[in-house]
């Protein structure tokens, strides 16, 4: 037997049925306790302030690339996750207010720190006459960075020769980093030696290196003075250096 929503016409019967669809759909919406997936194709979602600003965005940024940034109330930019330059991995860049990079992981050479750059320590200024290497300098790096920026320089007086050089000594082994520097006859020579991974293979984030700075005189009688300027740990500046 026919009911009285039978006698309905189509669309009235038709319109009934979508609003109680709606009103099913709702109280499961309402039921629902989180999202538990979704996702976005193509775009970016940001948490904007009342004033228009955004604090949060993750997805395309304005640079083109995807990632994900942090900014301040002002608008300033204080954390990112992206790729900032072409052939540089992922980074996760904290900034300082003006803009300044204060802590970043290595763009090409895997778990190891970018910046800050980590000094070395180093002992005083040494004078030799010895015609051996002997070491002037030593300091113990524990390894934060792929690259090693090292900086000395050597003084010779009249008629005598003298040399310095770099040397780490890691996993039992010694290795002479970079090239000798020789000053001669009432001159200085700086000695200036980035040492990359090809420098340091075997040396993982972590590691303890002994860095030596070595001194000789090989002509002459004159007392030679090297100074040590500075060892710096520093991040890798291309994919060569990793």
């Amino acid at each position: 037997m026919p009911t009285p929503g039978d006698m309905l016409p189509q669309g009235v019967n038709g319109l009934a049925l979508k609003v109680a669809a709606l009103e099913r759909e709702l109280r499961e919406l309402r039921a629902a306790r989180r999202l538990e997936s979704a996702s976005i194709s193509g775009g970016a979602f940001a948490v904007i302030t009342p004033t228009g600003g955004k604090v949060f965005k993750i997805g395309k940024l304005a640079n083109t690339k995807y990632g994900t940034e942090l900014r301040r109330d002002d608008g300033t930019l204080a954390m990112s996750v992206s790729s900032q330059d072409p052939g540089a991995d992922d980074m996760i860049r904290t900034f300082s207010r003006d803009g300044h990079i204060v802590v970043a992981d290595d763009a090409y050479a895997d778990g190891y720190l970018g910046r800050p750059w980590v000094p070395v320590p180093m002992a005083a200024p040494y004078g030799i006459t010895a015609a051996t290497w002997v070491t002037t300098h030593i300091g113990v790096w524990w390894v934060q960075h792929r690259v090693l920026e090292l900086r000395a320089s050597v003084y010779a007086p009249a008629a005598t020769t003298g040399q310095i050089r770099f040397r780490a000594i890691f996993n039992g082994a010694s290795t002479i980093l970079g090239p000798t520097a020789t000053a001669a006859n009432d001159s200085e020579t700086y000695l200036n030696y980035r040492a990359i991974g090809s420098d340091l293979v075997g040396v993982d984030h972590g590691e303890r290196v002994v860095i030596i700075q070595e001194a000789q005189r090989t002509v002459g009688a004159g007392t030679v003075n090297c100074w040590h300027h500075s060892a710096w740990g520093s991040n890798t500046y291309d994919s060569s250096e990793a």
